[in-house]
């Protein structure tokens, strides 16, 4: 694997990280949960009591840190630090609902970051290679939480790469209005070969586990903003894809 380091960031080398690294396949986006500069996670990453790292911290104003080289393994998330690259964005994942604290520079650093991880690997652009701390299994994280736009960062990280997206498996469009605690049915446009399907609600709570039909019946007890994430599987329980709806209960 090639060294690389993103062009134009500053490079803070984290003492939390271990030498080399398995085979790179998945991009991770995390949120810092501290104040909105890149520089106050770096200093911490730099303090061997942290015991925590990442490769890259991407701050409010869009400045980049490199803390980790990517051909080496931070200490990030416990299972998939080996095999990722990690990208922090500073803030607080609850603040400013119902947007998130992300600002329109950062999320495009971000989206450059993960497009230039995804090439250097020669990853596919999917929500199988793009993913949340909160996706990996078996982490007591949830960010970057709910006001993260999934669908919107993809859009921004497909334009990076100068290609397009898969086509969604939600026929609703993005951003729809719902009632709480109603049932409702969703259209699905199935992966050729899926045979069964799980939605989970903010990657984190599971809301549906069955056939892949269309439609599907859902429903939302809490208000506010949401994100689904369909993920499908054929007969041999293989990922086929997974795809994003960002949704408003009201």
């Amino acid at each position: 694997m090639t060294t690389g380091q993103f062009k134009g960031c500053e490079y803070l080398q984290s003492p939390n990280y271990t030498e080399g690294c398995d085979t790179k396949n998945v991009v991770v986006m995390h949120s810092t949960e501290g104040g909105p500069d890149a520089q106050e996670a770096a200093d911490w990453f730099h303090n061997p009591s942290a015991q925590v790292s990442a490769n890259f911290v991407v701050g409010q104003d869009g400045k980049v840190i490199q803390c980790v080289k990517i051909e080496d393994t931070p200490w990030a998330a416990p299972g998939a630090n080996r095999r990722g690259g990690h990208i922090e964005m500073s803030g607080r994942m609850l603040s400013n609902p119902p947007h998130g604290p992300w600002t329109e520079v950062q999320l495009q650093t971000g989206a450059e970051i993960a497009a230039w991880l995804l090439t250097t690997w020669e990853l596919p652009l999917d929500r199988v290679h793009l993913l949340g701390h909160v996706d990996l299994p078996n982490q007591t994280h949830t960010d970057p939480g709910p006001y993260w736009d999934w669908p919107a960062f993809m859009k921004r990280v497909a334009a990076a790469l100068n290609t397009t997206l898969a086509p969604s498996m939600w026929v609703q469009e993005q951003g729809i209005r719902f009632p709480a605690k109603v049932p409702l049915k969703f259209g699905m446009k199935w992966p050729t070969g899926t045979n069964h399907a799980y939605v989970l609600a903010n990657g984190r709570f599971q809301i549906y586990a069955g056939p892949a039909v269309s439609p599907i019946e859902l429903q939302f007890q809490d208000k506010g903003p949401h994100t689904l994430t369909v993920v499908a599987y054929n007969a041999a329980s293989r990922e086929l894809g997974r795809s994003d709806l960002q949704i408003n209960v009201v």
